[in-house]
C-alpha cells in the first residue's frame, strides 16, 4: 500500500514570501493550456507561463503563480493525478506534489542532476508511486529514492520522443512515442508501429485506455488521424478527416465521458464526441475560443472542460462551448513589452498602461481594461513601446503598425501611408515639456511631430545609422537616443555628436534604453552593462564585481520618488541606490520569470516588470500597493466594515450581497456604495447609494439579462465627521461568477 511520496529529497519552500506575503504579485493570461487533470473536486490546469489554474467543481477558479512562494515556475509541461488524489505537475527542472484535496501540503523536487539535458513532456504515477516521465531521450523512472533514464531500444521503448505515458487497469504501461507505442506489463515489452500493425502514424501523442467494465478499448491519437485497439490488441479500427468527424487529423487528447456514454477527441481542428455504442461521430466545436485544442478534461459533475493552445480554458454547456471566465487580471498577452505609468495620489490616479504583442492594457486603482485591434484604431496588437505625455496623453510605438496617439477618449493612428512617419517600427518614444514628442523608429530615423508638423532626423541629417533603438529628453532640451551597433548620439542646438565605444565611455554600441536622472545625468543601458554619463565623466557597471546581476540589459528607469535605478536584464532584475546594488531572480524572489523586457515604476514605489512570456511581476519591498484607496486609508477605516462573498456563488440567475458596517461608538455619518463591474472595470448597476446606520444589510443582485462571466462587486464607505471634514473612503472589491 502506498503510504507517501517517495522522494528521498523534498525541496523546501523558498521563504521569501512567508515574511513579505505582498511583496511580489504576478500578473498573468492564462491562455496557453498544456494539461487538465481531474481530481475528486476540482480541475487543474497546468499553463505555460500562467501557473496553475485551479477550477473546483461549481466554484471559482483561482490562479496560482509563484509569486505565492510554492510554486518553483509559471511554466508547467504536463500534469496529472494519482489514485489517492494527489496532483503531480512537470515543470522544466522539478515535478511539484499537491498533497490533499484541500490542503495546501506542496513538495517537489528537481531530476536535473540526474537528467541534465532535454525536455520534459509527459508524466504518470502508477499504484506503487513510481514516477514516469515522458522526455525527447528516454524515459525517467523514479523508484524509492532513484532516478534511472530508459532509453529507446528495438526491444523495448521504441522511440525516444515521448510524447505520452498511459496506465491502465491491468498494471500495463503505455508508451505514445515518435516513432509508434510501446507497452510494458512489468516483465515484456510489445510494440506497435506502421510497420507491424494498422497505426496511422508513427507520431502517437495520447493513449487513452478504457477501463475493462466497459471493454479495455485502446484509443489512440496520431498526428494521421484516431486508431481505436480492442483488448485482446488484435482489432484495429481507424477514423481519419475524410471518412469520419474528425475536423483534423492532427489528435491531441482523449477523453471517456461516462455521463454521455461517450468518448471526447480534440484535435488541432476542434472536438469530436464519440458515441460508444455505435461508434457514431459528431464535431462539437461550435463556441470554441480557438479550435487548437490541447486538452480534456471532465469534473465530478460531469463538467466537460477544455484547455487551448492559445485562448485560455472553455466550458461545455448543451452542446455550445463557453469560455471559463477566470481571475479579473488578465493581461492581452504574456509577452509584456512595454510599460508607461500615469500616477498621482494626489489626485487619485495610479494609472500603469502595459504594452504586449497581444494588445494593450490598462490597469487603474485595481480594475483592468484591455484594448485590442478589433476595438481600436490600432494598426496591430503587437506593442513595442509606450511613453505618457505631460498633459497625461498615451503615445502607442508598434511592430508595424506605426506610432497611435490616446488622449483618453479616442485612438488615432500614424503609419507611413497616412502621415510623413517614415517607418512603421517604432522602438521608442520621448516628449518634450511642450508636448511635442520624439519617435524613435528602426529603419526611417528619428522622427519629431509637434501635433502639424513632422520633422525627420536621418543619416543625412548627422545620425550614425538609421535604426533607432531608443529616445530621451534632458531637461535642457538635448536630444539623446540609442542605436543597435552604432552606439549613442546627442542633438544639441542643432548639432549631432556621435558617442561610441571607441571615443567614449560607452560599454558597448548596442544601447537598449536611455533614462535621464534627476540631476540630469543620462544612463545607458546596453548589451554589455550600465554606463552613466554626467556630461564629462563616464562611469560603467558590470555584473562582475559590484553591479547588475548580468550585462545583458534590456529596458530601465527610475523611481519617481526615491531616484533609484532600475534595471530589466536577460538573467533578472537590478535596482541601483548609488550605494550598492540588489537583484532579484527567480531564486530569491516571486519574480514571475528571469527574462524581464520593460520595467517602471509607479507613484508608490510598485516596481512593473514585464517579462519575455510570463505576464507583470510588481514588487514593492513594503508591501504592494495597486489601489489608491489602499494607500489612502488607514486599517481603522477599513475595520470598519465587513464584505462577504456573494451567495449562491458560481450562481445562475440572482445571487444575494451581505455587508456589515460595524459600530464603533463614533456617530459619523457613513455613505455607503454596493456598484457591480465587469471584468473591463465598466459599472453594471449601482446596488446600494445611500446613508446607513451600522448594521448588517444584504441586497441581491439580478443577473437575468447578463451574459456568462467574472464580475465584480465593490463595497465602497465614505465617512465624513463633520461638515467642514474632508471625506475619507475605503473599500473592497470581490468577485462573482455567473455561469448561465
Amino acid at each position: 500500500m502506498r503510504t507517501s511520496i517517495g522522494f528521498a529529497c523534498i525541496i523546501a519552500l523558498s521563504p521569501y514570501l512567508s515574511a513579505h506575503p505582498q511583496q511580489w504579485i504576478n500578473l498573468v493570461r492564462a491562455s496557453r493550456i498544456q494539461s487538465l487533470t481531474a481530481t475528486r473536486n476540482s480541475v487543474w490546469a497546468a499553463t505555460d507561463g500562467a501557473g496553475l489554474v485551479e477550477i473546483p467543481t461549481g466554484g471559482v477558479p483561482t490562479i496560482h503563480t509563484r509569486a505565492e512562494g510554492i510554486l518553483p515556475s509559471n511554466f508547467f509541461r504536463a500534469a496529472t493525478s494519482d489514485s489517492h488524489g494527489r496532483l503531480w505537475f512537470l515543470t522544466d527542472n522539478d515535478v511539484v506534489v499537491r498533497q490533499g484535496e484541500n490542503g495546501n501540503n506542496w513538495s517537489m523536487v528537481s531530476f536535473r542532476a540526474d537528467f541534465p539535458t532535454g525536455d520534459v513532456l509527459s508524466i504518470a504515477v502508477d499504484d506503487s508511486g513510481t514516477v514516469w516521465i515522458g522526455t525527447d531521450r528516454g524515459v525517467l523512472q523514479h523508484t524509492s529514492s532513484t532516478w534511472s533514464v530508459l532509453a529507446a531500444t528495438e526491444s523495448t521503448l521504441v522511440g525516444p520522443y515521448v510524447n505520452a505515458i498511459t496506465l491502465d487497469d491491468r498494471g500495463r504501461i503505455w508508451f505514445g512515442t515518435d516513432a509508434g507505442i510501446s507497452i510494458y506489463d512489468g516483465k515484456s515489452w510489445r510494440q506497435f508501429t506502421t510497420s507491424n500493425s494498422r497505426l496511422l502514424d508513427d507520431w502517437v501523442n495520447v493513449v487513452c485506455v478504457d477501463p475493462i467494465e466497459i471493454g479495455g478499448t485502446v484509443w489512440i491519437g496520431t498526428d494521421a488521424g484516431l486508431c481505436l485497439l480492442d483488448s485482446s490488441l488484435t482489432e484495429w479500427r481507424t477514423f481519419t478527416h475524410a471518412d469520419s468527424s474528425l475536423p483534423n487529423n492532427v489528435i491531441t487528447s482523449i477523453i471517456h465521458d461516462p455521463w454521455r456514454n461517450a468518448h471526447w477527441v480534440a484535435t488541432y481542428g476542434g472536438i469530436v464526441q464519440f458515441d460508444d455504442r455505435q461508434l457514431s461521430s459528431i464535431e462539437v466545436s461550435q463556441g470554441l475560443p480557438s479550435v487548437e485544442v490541447r486538452s480534456l478534461a471532465l469534473d465530478s459533475s460531469g463538467l466537460l472542460l477544455c484547455g487551448t493552445t492559445d485562448a485560455g480554458i472553455a466550458y461545455l454547456d448543451s452542446l455550445q462551448w463557453k469560455p471559463l471566465p477566470l481571475d479579473d487580471r488578465q493581461l492581452p498577452g504574456n509577452t509584456v513589452s512595454a510599460i508607461a505609468v500615469q500616477s498621482n495620489a494626489r489626485r487619485n490616479q495610479n494609472i500603469v498602461w502595459i504594452g504586449t504583442f497581444s494588445g494593450l492594457a490598462r490597469f487603474e486603482n485595481g480594475t483592468w481594461r484591455t484594448f485590442q485591434r478589433d476595438e481600436t484604431l490600432l494598426e496591430t496588437d503587437a506593442i513595442s513601446s509606450l511613453h505618457v505625455d505631460p498633459q497625461g496623453n498615451l503615445w502607442i510605438g508598434s511592430l508595424g503598425g506605426g506610432l497611435s496617439f490616446f488622449d483618453g477618449a479616442r485612438f488615432q493612428s500614424f503609419t507611413t501611408r497616412t502621415s510623413k512617419l517614415p517607418n512603421d517600427l517604432v522602438l521608442g518614444i520621448s516628449s518634450e515639456s511642450s508636448g511635442a514628442v520624439w519617435i524613435a523608429t528602426g529603419g526611417g530615423g528619428l522622427v519629431r511631430y509637434d501635433g502639424t508638423t513632422w520633422q525627420v532626423f536621418d543619416t543625412s541629417s548627422g545620425l550614425p545609422t538609421n535604426v533607432i533603438s531608443s529616445v530621451a529628453v534632458s531637461p535642457n532640451g538635448d536630444v539623446w537616443v540609442g542605436t543597435y551597433g552604432s552606439g549613442a548620439a546627442r542633438l544639441s542646438s542643432g548639432t549631432w555628436t556621435i558617442f561610441t565605444s571607441a571615443n567614449s565611455g560607452l560599454s558597448d554600441n548596442r544601447v537598449t534604453g536611455i533614462a535621464v536622472e534627476s540631476d540630469g545625468s543620462l544612463w545607458f543601458s546596453t548589451y554589455s552593462g550600465i554606463c552613466r554619463f554626467d556630461g564629462s565623466t563616464w562611469e560603467t557597471f558590470h555584473a562582475k564585481g559590484e553591479g547588475p546581476i548580468s550585462d545583458y540589459i534590456k529596458a530601465l528607469a527610475f523611481g519617481q520618488r526615491d531616484s533609484v535605478l532600475w534595471l530589466a536584464t536577460r538573467y533578472g532584475v537590478s535596482a541601483y541606490d548609488k550605494k550598492e546594488w540588489k537583484s532579484w531572480t527567480t531564486s530569491n524572489s516571486g519574480l514571475a520569470m528571469n527574462d524581464v523586457n520593460a520595467v517602471a515604476v509607479d507613484y508608490f514605489g510598485n516596481v512593473w516588470l514585464g517579462t519575455n512570456g510570463a505576464g507583470l511581476s510588481v514588487f514593492n519591498d513594503r508591501g504592494v500597493v495597486l489601489d489608491v484607496q489602499d494607500k489612502l486609508t488607514g486599517p481603522q477605516l477599513t475595520a470598519k466594515f465587513k464584505l462577504e462573498q456573494n451567495f449562491p456563488n458560481p450562481f445562475n440567475a440572482s445571487t444575494r450581497v451581505r455587508y456589515t458596517i460595524r459600530d464603533d461608538g463614533t456617530r459619523q455619518n457613513t455613505h455607503v456604495t454596493l456598484r457591480i463591474y465587469d471584468v473591463l472595470g465598466r459599472e453594471i448597476v449601482t446596488l446600494v447609494d445611500e446613508e446607513q446606520q451600522p448594521g448588517t444589510y444584504e441586497v441581491e443582485f439580478n443577473a437575468n439579462d447578463r451574459t456568462s462571466g467574472v464580475y465584480l462587486y465593490r463595497l465602497q464607505m465614505a465617512l465624513k465627521p463633520f461638515a467642514s471634514a474632508p471625506i475619507h473612503s475605503a473599500s473592497e472589491t470581490k468577485k462573482m461568477l455567473l455561469l448561465k
